[in-house]
């Protein structure tokens, strides 16, 4: 019983800290309003899903055109705008 005491409060007090590093920077828009900009797409057919993408720093969407094509963008967190791929 009392492991798992010890590994409640372990959890517990390590959660805040490590859900600050993956949070969006200060400053980043809404997820609301990133949805916002991503539905002004003419070929939007409807939006998937939107993740934070805390390793790279930028918000990542999956989306379908009204064909039924699945596309993938890269979303930066304080402007809005489409970020291009870099290889």
């Amino acid at each position: 019983m009392r492991k798992y005491l010890t590994l409640a409060l372990v959890i517990g007090f390590a959660s805040p800290a490590f859900a600050a590093g993956m949070m969006p920077p200060a400053g980043s828009m809404a997820v609301s309003a990133i949805a916002a900009k991503v539905e002004q797409r003419s070929d939007l057919g409807y939006i998937k899903k939107i993740d934070w993408e805390h390793d790279h720093g930028y918000y990542a969407v999956d989306y379908h055109d009204k064909a039924g094509k699945k596309h993938e963008m890269m979303i930066d967190p304080k402007t809005g705008e489409e970020m291009r791929k870099t290889k």
